[in-house]
């Protein structure tokens, strides 16, 4: 019996190799693949990089198939294999007990199916482990959020049971605007303030370190980190930058120092940990990205703010940032991409192949652009070569 399955890369794959994949993945090493195309183009892109969907016939006949959605007791086996893989804030006492009184027997396994980890999940797991979140409700979320099942190859006998029967190209413009909506979903099923609390934290002690260990000037800093693709994933909520890293690591990697791992570092409060901490808050809040904030407020005249703001609640901060970037942009963001684009409004009406007169009213706000067909917004970005998210207004 053969079974059509897919895999989103950022390259063709003819030959799949057994552990090539990276040890951090959901289930370890292994080839990765899913029953659903869509979501295969979503993996295979990501910002401002296209990819390609591969596509494969697996004989299932004679391997031996673990499928986690199907035992009874799959969902704990599940949570402690993404578990023992997956970078998480939980305690690594909590972790293993689970992981040991949970792991599955992977002996003589061919194929693993399960639901994918997604980033926005692992934000409840803690809470799972500690008796806060029972089987029941998690599992009625993981249908409601549309993980998605994943096929993995985990043995040379099911990798020489695939055979590669075509691709397709898949451009980032299309399936990165829907990879982010369907993260946006899955966060709002998963909420968690927890969640928030880390990037508080993380942005916080980005700034601090970085400024006041690195030395490096908190413009400086804050340039490279929008220039850096980490600043759109940071915003976007995706775990591996939020969490899976420290403050720390994250100062490193923007500014491409070495890193000390003797250097111990007490983090006192200071102006720029205020302000990270602040600033993500506000963020998330707002929904808009980092540079869209700094386009209109630089960080400079964020820090500035401290008196008096680190006296007063997050959300009075959250309240001045809107009105100063309503108040000094006269333009919708539509207009101020098409004009840095250098295009008529009927030359953008030809090239994205949206109707002159809609690209009127959203410029005019006779029609509100956050309400827009998705295919608009969507062939609007790719026209003025940004995100959709840059497009949109803040309310």
């Amino acid at each position: 019996m053969n079974k059509v399955l897919f895999h989103g890369s950022p390259k063709i794959v003819e030959k799949p190799l057994l552990g090539y994949s990276k040890n951090s993945n959901d289930f370890g090493p292994g080839f990765y693949l899913t029953e659903d195309g869509d979501l295969a183009k979503e993996w295979a892109v990501s910002y401002k990089r296209n990819g390609y969907l591969n596509k494969y016939e697996l004989n299932i006949e004679g391997l031996n198939i673990l499928d986690l959605t199907k035992v009874e007791e799959g969902l704990n086996q599940w949570i402690a294999l993404i578990l023992d893989n997956r970078p998480t804030s939980i305690s690594q006492e909590l972790k293993e007990e689970f992981v040991s009184q949970n792991y599955p027997e992977l002996y003589g396994v061919d194929v693993i199916i399960g639901y994918r980890g997604d980033s926005s999940i692992l934000n409840v797991f803690e809470d799972y482990l500690n008796g806060k979140n029972d089987a029941k409700n998690l599992q009625k979320k993981m249908k409601k959020s549309g993980l998605g099942l994943q096929f993995v190859l985990v043995s040379q006998t099911a990798i020489d049971k695939l055979k590669f029967i075509g691709c397709d190209s898949v451009s980032y413009f299309d399936y990165y605007r829907l990879k982010q909506i369907r993260d946006e979903k899955e966060r709002e099923i998963y909420s968690s303030n927890n969640q928030l609390d880390t990037m508080r934290k993380n942005l916080a002690l980005f700034l601090d370190y970085g400024v006041n260990v690195l030395n490096v000037s908190v413009d400086g800093l804050w340039s490279r980190f929008l220039m850096d693709d980490r600043s759109i994933q940071f915003a976007n909520g995706d775990y591996s930058v939020t969490s899976g890293i420290s403050g720390i690591e994250l100062a490193y990697l923007i500014t491409g120092f070495t890193y000390d791992h003797n250097y111990i570092y007490q983090q006192d409060e200071t102006v720029e940990s205020w302000l990270g901490s602040y600033l993500a808050y506000a963020q998330q809040k707002l929904k808009v990205s980092f540079q869209m904030i700094n386009k209109y407020v630089p960080i400079t005249e964020l820090l500035s703010l401290y008196y008096p703001f680190h006296l007063m609640s997050e959300d009075k901060f959250v309240e001045y940032l809107a009105t100063a970037i309503k108040v000094r942009k006269n333009k919708t963001n539509l207009e101020i991409y098409r004009r840095e684009a250098k295009l008529s409004r009927s030359e953008l009406s030809e090239k994205s192949g949206v109707p002159l007169r809609m690209i009127e009213h959203y410029e005019q706000r006779l029609k509100n652009i956050n309400k827009a067909n998705s295919e608009y917004l969507i062939s609007l970005a790719k026209a003025l070569y940004t995100e959709p998210e840059n497009l949109l207004e803040i309310e």
